[in-house]
């Protein structure tokens, strides 16, 4: 039987768990960027604990970790479930302020420190078959010249992750993205196996479980989890309204939001009534 724990997809779900367990963030980082354990990442320290965006008023914040390591080594960690076309736009900005905000007045560039970015995404992103992809910074006609290890972006593609069975499951990385994805549908025969795999895991399942079972804190996680269904119900109504005025203009602008805010194709051509040809020019 399934224990119906509360997805980790959900970004404030996925924040309190590190937050409380930083060993947590320590494996999955090393599971991603150290699989060949050339490095491991001992001690870790939270930048931004604070977990906004979990009162009403700020629903629609964005969950992200930021962490420094024991060598001063920065990382930026974010799961992100609607699509969004700009998203590695977003990447890439969040990225440079990790750089730039390293100095200040009279700092050295020689002080700054390697920044690896993390983003887990519950969409396809990049035109490839593989759930994990690595970028760095690579001469073009010669791939094999690195201008710098300081810098390195990973996503991490859930919906490519096909694994279904716990036996299957090779390595650190494989265990993390199997529960990321399955988290809801864990039973406790798998948890037993993942366990004994990875036994930080049992800290994870613990605090799962507490949120999951504790009515406030689920209710808590629930508001989250439907903000952005909200959003879209306001969205829609407004779209209603100009669609009753036969503005045409106003369906695409609609769409034009919605899709900037990251809500699914899907579901921005369910609401404005759109089509997928109509829409091929936003996207």
């Amino acid at each position: 039987m399934s224990k119906n724990f509360f997805p980790l997809t959900n970004d404030l779900m996925f924040k309190i768990l590190f937050v409380k367990e930083p060993e947590l963030l320590i494996s999955i980082l090393n599971s991603v960027l150290f699989p060949d354990r050339e490095h491991t990442i001992r001690n870790i320290k939270i930048l931004n604990p604070e977990l906004v965006g979990s009162s009403p008023n700020d629903k629609r914040s964005y969950l992200d970790i930021r962490a420094q390591d024991e060598d001063g080594k920065i990382f930026h960690v974010e799961i992100q479930v609607a699509h969004q076309s700009s998203f590695i736009k977003r990447s890439m900005y969040y990225l440079s302020g990790l750089i730039r905000n390293q100095l200040n007045r009279g700092s050295m560039y020689s002080d700054l420190k390697p920044v690896y970015q993390i983003n887990i995404v519950d969409f396809d992103l990049i035109p490839s078959e593989n759930f994990h992809s690595k970028f760095k910074f690579r001469e073009e006609s010669n791939p094999d010249i690195i201008l710098t290890d300081d810098v390195e972006i990973h996503f991490l593609e859930l919906g490519k992750f096909v694994k279904n069975d716990v036996r299957d499951l090779k390595n650190n990385l494989e265990i993390w993205l199997y529960v990321l994805k399955h988290t809801s549908e864990l039973e406790e025969e798998e948890m037993r196996i993942l366990v004994d795999k990875t036994p930080d895991l049992n800290k994870a399942f613990t605090i799962l479980e507490q949120y999951s079972n504790d009515p406030q804190k689920r209710d808590e996680l629930e508001a989250k989890l439907k903000s952005d269904r909200d959003y879209a119900y306001d969205l829609a109504a407004r779209f209603e309204a100009g669609e009753l005025q036969g503005v045409e203009k106003e369906k695409f602008e609609s769409a034009r939001r919605m899709l900037k805010e990251g809500f699914k194709l899907d579901v921005v051509l369910r609401i404005t009534g759109l089509s997928e040809k109509d829409l091929k020019d936003l996207i």
